[in-house]
């Protein structure tokens, strides 16, 4: 924003992380689907149904996977952002597990999802910081430290869950 400009780098990097919060949002509809329609609430959830959903959570999970390649294959020199995809495993799971569970079993989805964006987003970005633009600049320095937070993401784990 502040040079006025878009890239495509930021574009579908963004696309990527937002696809994956969104994903979190989509859990939480999901669990809420059956009291909302009780309700008479008119959510995504109610509309799009039990399948429909399940379908929208996977392509939200998935997608940012596809965008990385897509990132890729626009700009070979971005290929370190394939660190992003070391969390493709946590992400199938995920998307396995949520047509599985039910009720207040879903949370173990929801923050799982939460816990998947916050390791996807750090890879990507620990990533981005070894292409060739970022080696140039003082910020390459502080992408090490961010590989911390990978490792340490199960602190978010609430207690009693898996």
């Amino acid at each position: 924003l502040q040079t006025l400009s878009l890239n495509t780098e930021v574009v579908i990097a963004s696309a990527a992380l937002g696809l994956q919060a969104a994903a979190v949002l989509a859990v939480n509809n999901f669990r809420d689907l059956e009291h909302d329609a009780s309700v008479g609430r008119k959510t995504l959830a109610v509309l799009l149904g039990h399948q429909g959903m399940l379908t929208a959570y996977r392509v939200l999970i998935l997608a940012p996977y596809a965008l990385i390649a897509l990132l890729i294959a626009i700009e070979p020199s971005y290929w370190p952002c394939l660190l992003g995809a070391v969390t493709v495993f946590s992400a199938l799971k995920l998307a396995r597990d949520l047509g599985l569970k039910k009720g207040l079993e879903l949370n173990d989805v929801m923050f799982g999802t939460i816990k998947l964006e916050l390791r996807f987003a750090v890879c990507l970005m620990t990533g981005r910081g070894f292409t060739p633009a970022a080696v140039s600049t003082e910020l390459f320095l502080t992408h090490p430290f961010l590989m911390l937070f990978l490792f340490s993401a199960d602190l978010l784990k609430p207690q009693g869950t898996e």
